[in-house]
């Protein structure tokens, strides 16, 4: 995955959510529920931060872990 494949998939891929989610959008952008979307960042599957007990998502790793090939 290239730089500028991603670049051109975020002004097209998720418009409606901010730089950087939490898991409930998280779970809605994948269309999952939150248990899974859990068990994809324990398993660091997609980068994240935590910040105590939240996590947040920068929506460019999730646009990558979209667009991976890596996926089950």
């Amino acid at each position: 995955m290239t730089v500028t494949e991603i670049q051109a998939a975020y002004k097209t891929m998720f418009p409606g959510y901010p730089d950087v989610v939490n898991v409930v959008q998280l779970s809605q952008m994948l269309d999952v529920s939150t248990k899974t979307v859990y068990k994809l960042l324990k398993n660091q599957e997609i980068q994240h931060k935590k910040s105590g007990r939240a996590y947040r998502i920068p929506k460019v790793h999730v646009i990558s872990y979209c667009l991976s090939e890596k996926k089950q």
